[in-house]
């Protein structure tokens, strides 16, 4: 599931499940998901915990890890803008 090291992460990746469809990436307001030779990696500091990712995989491969929710900035102080 998460790289060795990662204990707590916010959005958990099953690389079973990933179609490298590269929808996450796309939608992702802080470009913390890459996809490279099919595998998919997701940054977990700069990952925000909005979720958008986690909505837009068609397959489920993403799903909220045990950090999510924490993150750099409390979720009242946030605004995304989506365009």
């Amino acid at each position: 599931m998460n790289p060795p090291g990662v204990a707590h992460s916010k959005v958990e990746v099953h690389h079973g499940r990933c179609i490298s469809c590269a929808g996450c990436v796309g939608v992702c307001p802080v470009d913390t998901i890459t996809l490279r030779e099919l595998s998919l990696t997701i940054e977990q500091d700069p990952c925000i915990s909005c979720g958008l990712c986690i909505q837009m995989c068609p397959v489920g491969a993403l799903t909220p890890g045990p950090a999510y929710g924490s993150a750099p900035t409390a979720k009242a102080n946030r605004v995304l803008v989506v365009s």
